[in-house]
């Protein structure tokens, strides 16, 4: 029934939230075997798992990566708004070797996606691919358009030019929004 499914849903977020990562997957997957339309419960399988293949060793992450990766694509397929399991899947294009189906285009194209339903955190997700990819004046174009389309993420745009050793341009924004405030 969905109650059961909803109820080992939330006992696997207990479980995930108190470290017991064996019995969120556990739970995880009893509620998308119970009903497997909720976006949210593939989320969830898929970061638990990410959670534990971050511990693992190499022979495990490749057992785990491709479940990874299709729990996310499932939560995206079944939930075209979700931002979460997009994010989850940037990661995971970002740090799975290419063999693994790691790739930055397939990361830009899912950060791009996200533009269209969240904007600023879309420019967020793509000035982090730039920067992990060492391209900083289009990292910075990214951060730069993300602060300007959401003041929220201003720190983000100070981050980053903390980050590059760019005190001048950091302290501009700190006096900007004190002057705001």
């Amino acid at each position: 029934s969905k109650e059961y499914a909803n109820a080992q849903y939330y006992l696997g977020r207990i479980a995930f939230d108190e470290k017991d990562y064996d019995a969120a997957e556990d739970c995880f997957e009893e509620a998308i075997e119970t009903n497997n339309k909720v976006a949210e419960y593939h989320t969830w399988y898929g970061n638990t798992l990410g959670t534990v293949a971050a511990d693992a060793n190499l022979f495990k992450q490749a057992m785990l990566g491709p479940k990874m990766k299709s729990a996310w694509e499932r939560a995206v397929e079944l939930d075209k708004n979700t931002v979460d399991a997009r994010e989850s899947l940037i990661q995971y294009y970002l740090q799975a070797p290419a063999i693994a189906g790691g790739s930055v285009d397939k990361a830009m194209e899912i950060a791009n996606e996200i533009i269209k339903l969240k904007p600023a955190e879309g420019h967020r997700q793509l000035g982090n691919i730039y920067y992990k990819e060492k391209k900083y004046p289009e990292a910075e174009k990214e951060f730069i358009t993300m602060a300007n389309t959401d003041p929220a993420y201003t720190s983000g745009l100070s981050n980053f030019y903390i980050n590059r050793k760019q005190y001048d341009k950091a302290f501009a924004i700190f006096e900007e929004q004190l002057k705001k405030n």
